[in-house]
């Protein structure tokens, strides 16, 4: 039902809001992997960041897709805004859903 809905989209967007949000980083510069435990980086990839090394490397999570990988701090800028923060990890979890949602209706 449409109330359902909203509750639903109420109860995701009270978890983003009262959860403690992560650091993300926004990539300014591509970036190609030279080893396997790395990340491929486009410009304007959103990544949440997991870990930060004292020497340059930010260990992420790109919103888009889920794929997870290191690459150089240099490489990306910090989103300091809270709200787009909020707003990367709003359009994740709604992509998210709705690919959950074409996949079971496909099977």
């Amino acid at each position: 039902s449409p109330c359902a809905r909203c509750m639903k989209d109420i109860i995701r967007c009270c978890h983003l809001i009262f959860h403690p949000d992560s650091p993300q980083v926004q990539c300014i510069k591509t970036y190609k992997p030279q080893e396997a435990d790395e990340l491929a980086l486009e410009k304007a990839d959103v990544l949440e960041v997991k870990t930060r090394t004292k020497d340059g490397w930010v260990e992420g999570m790109r919103l888009s897709d889920g794929e997870r990988g290191w690459f150089p701090e240099a490489h990306v800028e910090e989103i300091t805004n809270r709200n787009a923060r909020i707003r990367n990890l709003w359009e994740k979890n709604r992509i998210k859903h709705a690919t959950r949602k074409l996949q079971e209706e496909g099977q």
